[in-house]
């Protein structure tokens, strides 16, 4: 059963991977709506429950489709990448860090990744508070 997990995990990091290779030719021919969407659908497949985020194919898919979602969430005004999966990217670029696998291209995004993280949480706060009567 985990090997059949597992396959279906690294299949789904593969079809990630084709989807993300999509993504930066439409941001490379300037059409930053569909490479927008395309990072989004990536994201969304690697949100399936039987992938395994932390390990390296799948992470970094993960961390590259999230990389592309914010570099053109302003361009194509999407929302860009899930607070979920900007903590699971900023956690797998550390653990690659950590580990000294880090694709420097990825890692020098970490500081932005980590500042959008925190703007995402900050808005998030501030519209479950209630008025005090």
């Amino acid at each position: 059963m985990k090997l059949l997990t597992d396959a279906r995990s690294l299949l789904a990091a593969f079809r990630a991977g084709a989807i993300l290779g999509n993504g930066f030719r439409e941001r490379d021919r300037g059409n930053f709506a569909r490479a927008s969407q395309l990072a989004e659908d990536g994201l969304v497949l690697l949100r399936s429950p039987y992938v395994v985020r932390h390990r390296a194919p799948e992470g970094s898919a993960l961390a590259s489709l999230t990389v592309l979602a914010e570099e053109v969430r302003e361009k194509s005004n999407s929302t860009g990448a899930s607070r979920q999966d900007l903590a699971d990217s900023i956690a797998f670029l550390k653990l690659a860090e950590k580990h000294a696998n880090a694709n420097l291209a990825l890692s020098a995004w970490l500081p932005q990744l980590e500042k959008r993280l925190e703007t995402l949480r900050c808005a998030s706060e501030a519209s479950q508070e209630t008025p005090s009567k």
